[in-house]
């Protein structure tokens, strides 16, 4: 929940895991 919601945007499933290894997986979900 304290990740930017341009995250959840660009990556709905990946965000939570990948967010912290990359700002923008190029499979978004």
């Amino acid at each position: 929940s304290s990740v930017p919601a341009v995250a959840k945007t660009r990556a709905p499933i990946h965000w939570q895991y990948c967010i912290q290894i990359w700002p923008a997986p190029p499979v978004a979900a």
